[in-house]
């Protein structure tokens, strides 16, 4: 069954690209953010009842869930080598060790004296858990911080790693006066950006010393969310989108909204845009983690395809390794094997084992006049008839090499192993495979002579004294006139 989070062809969450399929679940997803964000605005400061745990439940959510994030992110930067992952990966750990220690301050027992500190951060109206309004807003909003420069990060390293080999390639083919020219306009950049920058931070110095009141949260606010425009038109802007810039989109997105409802429509706790703030923030940690944590189930099922595949591969070529492709049979090296194989258990259990080897009478006059095509034809029918005649468990069929084969039956007694070999001799014979290049007077259809020897259990034969015996009894069938079985004297 496949997976509808899966990219094509199995590639990774960090790889792989984005989809039209992605592209439009991200379209999707930011339709219903804008519209729910739009729907609570006008009621964001509605009083509703209030829940004074639910504070405490959205820092322990966001450390656990941040946490697992990073750690599943760590794991696919491991994969994928990518430096931006990791960045984005340090900043959900700095997001879980913020969210933790909000969590602190906003349960603390007495004991450790979150009154006093929340008398300093929120001035007389603290409440009861020692933080007021302001001090837990701005708490919160500080982590808006994180997230946003992260992706930013990610973003600028994922560019420079397409451009490198551009940029190698002009660095190549710079000269002197081209150096001098870069460098006079990096100075130009980096004298006209300095000015800009103590601009910026004289604009953001009130609203970082006046954090905690009302209108530092809504300076603030203003510029996380403005941080997390940037960053959600950064990913938009990237020119080769894969299917984790979607998702990172996606969670970036819910901390925007998050941000915007705490930070610049929520008048105080436990109001529809407080409420609201939190239920866009768990989203925004769920975001990625959900798809993380199926990327990971996806990957497992993919391994274990692979895993069952390379089993059903190498039982294949064990089978084609010990195996005669023509015949289906057991080759000359299985059979070799088998025998030693059988020959040892015959000594341990003291019982007998008997040999077949056969041939197939003049297949050489056969093969002159029909052609080898017919041949191999003809090879494929006898070998399935062998088969037939090998009915028991331990017993085997071979092909012995050419048009010889062999029947190697454990715990078969003499009489019982020229019973079979008689009866593997007459199906030949029924199979009435016209065979008119043999000696004259001689059958029609094609035969089969036949070879047989057998040890006892307590004889201290051997594998080559075994196939010499059933040898030598061939070679006198063919000399008695074939489409015989003759047992051999001694094995």
């Amino acid at each position: 069954m496949s997976d509808p989070l899966a990219g094509p062809d199995g590639d990774s969450l960090i790889e792989g690209p984005a989809t039209t399929a992605d592209e439009r679940r991200a379209v999707v997803a930011t339709a219903l953010a804008f519209l729910l964000l739009a729907a609570l605005t006008p009621f964001a400061a509605r009083p509703e009842p209030a829940q004074p745990l639910l504070a405490a439940a959205d820092c322990a959510w966001t450390v656990l869930s941040a946490v697992v994030t990073a750690l599943l992110l760590v794991s696919q930067d491991v994969v994928a080598r990518r430096r931006g992952v990791a960045a984005v990966a340090i900043g959900y750990l700095v997001l879980a060790l913020l969210a933790g220690g909000e969590f602190l301050l906003a349960t603390a027992p007495g004991a450790v004296a979150p009154r006093a500190l929340g008398r300093a951060l929120g001035g007389p109206g603290a409440g009861a858990a020692g933080l007021s309004w302001p001090s837990l807003s701005g708490l919160s909003l500080i982590r808006s911080f994180v997230l946003s420069p992260a992706v930013l990060v990610y973003v600028a390293l994922g560019r420079a790693r397409e451009h490198r080999e551009t940029l190698e390639r002009a660095r190549r083919r710079l000269g002197t006066g081209d150096l001098v020219t870069g460098l006079a306009v990096c100075l130009v950049l980096f004298w006209g950006a300095v000015p800009l920058l103590i601009l910026v931070l004289k604009t953001l110095a009130p609203a970082l010393a006046g954090l905690t009141s009302p209108a530092g949260l809504r300076e603030t606010a203003r510029v996380a969310a403005l941080l997390d425009l940037i960053a959600l038109g950064s990913l938009i802007a990237r020119r080769d989108r894969s299917r984790f810039d979607l998702w990172l989109f996606m969670a970036t997105l819910g901390a925007f909204c998050e941000v915007t409802l705490l930070g610049l429509f929520s008048a105080g706790p436990f109001d529809l845009g407080w409420y609201g703030a939190s239920a866009f923030g768990a989203a925004a940690g769920a975001a990625l983690l959900v798809v993380l944590l199926l990327e990971g189930g996806h990957h497992v099922r993919q391994l274990r395809e692979v895993q069952a595949s390379l089993v059903a591969s190498n039982r294949a070529l064990e089978h084609q390794s010990l195996h005669d492709s023509l015949t289906g049979l057991a080759n000359r090296r299985y059979f070799d094997a088998y025998l030693e194989r059988q020959i040892a258990l015959s000594r341990r259990n003291r019982r007998d084992l008997a040999l077949v080897l056969c041939d197939l009478d003049d297949f050489k006059l056969f093969n002159d006049r029909h052609g080898h095509q017919a041949g191999d034809e003809c090879l494929a029918r006898i070998a399935a008839v062998l088969q037939t005649c090998a009915r028991r468990p331990g017993d085997m069929a071979a092909r012995y090499g050419g048009e010889e084969f062999a029947l190697i039956l454990p715990e078969t007694d003499l009489i019982s192993a020229r019973r079979i070999a008689e009866a593997a001799r007459e199906a030949v014979a029924r199979l009435g495979i016209p065979h008119y290049g043999g000696p004259a007077g001689g059958a029609p259809v094609l035969t089969l002579s036949g070879g047989l020897a057998v040890i006892r259990g307590d004889d201290a034969g051997s594998a080559e004294a075994l196939v010499a015996a059933a040898d030598a009894a061939l070679f006198r069938a063919k000399n008695e006139g074939r489409d015989r079985i003759v047992v051999a004297d001694a094995a």
